[in-house]
């Protein structure tokens, strides 16, 4: 690797809490392509949200993962993936309250997002 790529990494990979209102946690709910995701936020809305460009090449995003993502003020429905949780990110995240409890069960259980959450199966959305 590069000096700068080292650098982008090093300074990608440190723990990041949501700043303010115009961050959300969130849970990767389905994978379109393109680095385009629908995620379930902490808020209850689904948006559809695109993976930052710093971020693109860095780091592989899967479904049920946790990440933050920050709001468009002009676009209520999308968002920019701005950080993507590592699983022991994602406990101190969980012991510090901080993400709500719906997406701790995704993570460490077998049973799919739209089990828990009572959505629609993917499989039947259009």
């Amino acid at each position: 690797l590069s000096l700068k790529e080292k650098t982008l990494d090093e300074d990608y990979r440190k723990f990041t809490l949501k700043e303010d209102s115009s961050q959300k946690y969130g849970l990767i709910y389905k994978k379109f392509g393109d680095c385009r995701f629908e995620v379930l936020c902490d808020d209850g809305i689904t948006r559809l949200c695109h993976i930052r460009g710093k971020i693109k090449k860095k780091m592989w995003i899967r479904e049920n993962d946790i990440v933050l993502v920050s709001l468009r003020e002009f676009e209520d429905n999308k968002a920019d993936i701005i950080f993507k949780y590592t699983d022991k990110q994602t406990k101190k995240l969980i012991e510090m309250n901080e993400i709500p409890k719906k997406f701790e069960n995704v993570r460490i259980s077998s049973l799919s997002l739209s089990d828990i959450l009572g959505l629609p199966d993917k499989k039947k959305r259009n």
